[in-house]
């Protein structure tokens, strides 16, 4: 199994390419979403050549729902990446796909639609597609998880660390929020990167920030896989290790502790680093149907 970075900002590719990670997810200007800083087109070709240098692999991020005008856009990213040695595109929008085809880059694609691959028919049907990896929801259970990664035909990745997207809207809310009360500074309160969401019904509080592509909502604790790990280990060809809101120290020391367990090196003193400030995320959290009296 390889452990995989999503950077959150390019700024941390130096420090992260020199740590144990296999492989690094650059997010790309235009084309990605939940970013606090992405790469510029006209960089691409050097950061590839970079972590190549330090022998890592490198996945490129589309990971936005595309519209008409960024669909040129994806043609020209692609007519590049003709002439690169690359490794994966990870990508969420179908558009994204045809336009691979008219260019043969269905072999380095990595699809990754948030929600929607939940089974194993889905990994089945994607492999039919050409698409030769797929990273399975953030929500499913562990016991499912666990279950198709056993089974797919195809190789499969895991977000088994980060924050999790629980809403996305286009719409700039916290703008909107800010312009309505009047906040004289708006851009430097977005961009601090700090701001929650408290519900009146419930005691936590979830990170919210907003982007080019809208607004989005976390969870409120990030996610850790220590106690699954080797579970996860076992089925899984990528664990991807989400940098979202995290700062660089936390980066660089989640991914040595993930590489201890890789290794076969988890001690207690790794895994209860973890127990506070973050949960499992959704892997034992079951939904039922809930029937109301009047039903």
């Amino acid at each position: 199994m390889k452990l995989v970075a999503y950077l959150a900002s390019i700024d941390h590719l130096d420090a992260v390419v020199q740590s144990a990670v296999d492989v690094i997810v650059v997010p790309l200007e235009h084309l990605s979403h939940r970013y606090e800083k992405a790469l510029a087109h006209e960089d691409i070709e050097a950061v590839i050549k970079r972590v190549h240098e330090h022998q890592k692999d490198v996945w490129l991020s589309v990971n936005k729902l595309l519209h008409q005008p960024d669909l040129e856009t994806l043609d020209v990213l692609f007519q590049t990446l003709n002439f690169l040695s690359f490794e994966g595109v990870l990508f969420a929008d179908l558009a994204v796909l045809q336009a691979a085809r008219r260019f043969n880059l269905e072999a380095q694609l990595i699809y990754a639609p948030e929600t929607y691959n939940t089974s194993l028919e889905d990994t089945r049907f994607w492999q039919r597609q050409g698409v030769q990896t797929l990273i399975l929801s953030r929500e499913l259970l562990l016991e499912d998880l666990v279950s198709i990664a056993k089974q797919a035909p195809s190789s499969i990745g895991f977000f088994g660390h980060g924050y999790i997207n629980i809403f996305h809207s286009r719409r700039p809310l916290i703008d909107h929020y800010f312009s309505f009360t009047q906040e004289v500074d708006v851009e430097s309160v977005k961009q601090s990167r700090n701001l929650a969401l408290i519900e009146h019904q419930r005691e936590e509080a979830f990170p919210i920030f907003e982007d080019h592509a809208g607004t989005h909502i976390f969870r409120a604790l990030p996610r850790a896989s220590m106690q699954e790990f080797d579970q996860l280990s076992q089925v899984l060809d990528y664990f991807i290790i989400d940098t979202l809101m995290l700062s660089l120290p936390t980066i660089l020391s989640t991914i040595d502790d993930y590489a201890q367990a890789r290794d076969g090196q988890l001690t207690q003193t790794i895994i209860n680093r973890y127990r506070e400030g973050y949960d499992n995320g959704l892997y034992y959290k079951r939904t039922h149907p809930v029937r109301r009296d009047d039903e």
